[in-house]
């Protein structure tokens, strides 16, 4: 169930010509469920759904990168953008724009080997991104 400012919402009345067909799939889907996914207004809705999606088009992207697992103690990065911590993460460089340095692990996955949970991380950051644009990630995401 879907309720936007505590009204509960038809999905049928949402299927209008700017929805497109992946977003009402989803909204589709949040309905089925018994959990309640409430929002204050409609567009914290859309930012949500489309967040969902962007999600699986990093998650593709990042499958396609080159990218390669490792455990924290064989991780590596590019040491252009980030410093690879003692522990195996991945520390932005002061000098570098957050966005930059999340756009290269998809565009030079093959320098990159990462555990699940940083995979994980990186995927939400390039959905957020791809989401909000670069500016404004940038602005929520400097040192």
């Amino acid at each position: 169930m879907i309720k936007v400012n505590q009204q509960i919402v038809k999905i049928s009345d949402l299927n209008n010509s700017s929805l497109t067909k992946e977003k009402a799939d989803i909204l589709k889907q949040m309905d089925a469920y018994r959990e309640v996914y409430e929002y204050a207004t409609f567009d914290q809705l859309d930012f949500d759904v489309s967040v969902k999606l962007q999600i699986i088009e990093s998650s593709v992207l990042l499958r396609k990168s080159g990218a390669r697992f490792a455990t924290f103690a064989r991780s590596r990065c590019n040491e252009k953008y980030w410093k690879r911590t003692d522990n195996g993460g991945f520390q932005l460089l002061p000098t570098v724009s957050p966005h930059q340095a999340i756009d290269d692990i998809f565009y030079n996955g093959h320098e990159y080997a990462f555990e699940c949970a940083t995979a994980v991380i990186i995927i939400f950051y390039k959905a957020v991104l791809n989401n909000i644009g670069k500016a404004n990630f940038n602005r929520l995401f400097a040192l």
